[in-house]
């Protein structure tokens, strides 16, 4: 019976039909990466002791020096951070772009009115605040 129906459809039977199984690549784990990314910056603020600070003479400085270490922390996680190559060549653009002294300035600006207005707030909600804008700076939030 089986042998008709094979010359009728030319099929094998399921038992004799190898099972192909496909690696899948695998995922990156973007949002885990960016985790990671998250605590890195939350260490790098608390390590320079900004929120420590409410005078803007010696606030500043200490921002600067923070987001410098940042767009290292950021450029050293950059293929993890990505799920393609625009992607990539985009947020390489931005750490180049942040690396000038005058955009550095500005970010640094930003952050120091950020924590200006917000000074009263927890330190916890204050650098996750900040954390999340320099996030969207380089679009990663």
């Amino acid at each position: 019976m089986f042998s008709v129906f094979q010359k009728l459809f030319g099929s094998k039977p399921k038992e004799e039909m190898p099972i192909i199984i496909e690696d899948s690549a695998p995922k990156k784990d973007i949002e885990g990466a960016k985790r990671k990314v998250y605590d890195q910056i939350w260490g790098v603020l608390e390590e320079e002791g900004v929120y420590l600070s409410r005078s803007g003479y010696d606030l500043y400085p200490r921002i600067k020096k923070s987001l410098r270490k940042i767009n290292e922390v950021i450029d050293n996680s950059k293929e993890s951070l990505v799920a393609n190559e625009s992607e990539l060549a985009r947020l390489k653009e931005k750490i180049l772009d942040h690396k000038e002294e005058r955009k550095l300035s500005m970010l640094t600006y930003d952050v120091s009115e950020l924590i200006g207005r917000s000074k009263y707030e927890d330190p916890s909600v204050l650098s996750h605040k900040a954390i999340i804008q320099i996030l969207r700076w380089y679009d990663l939030s």
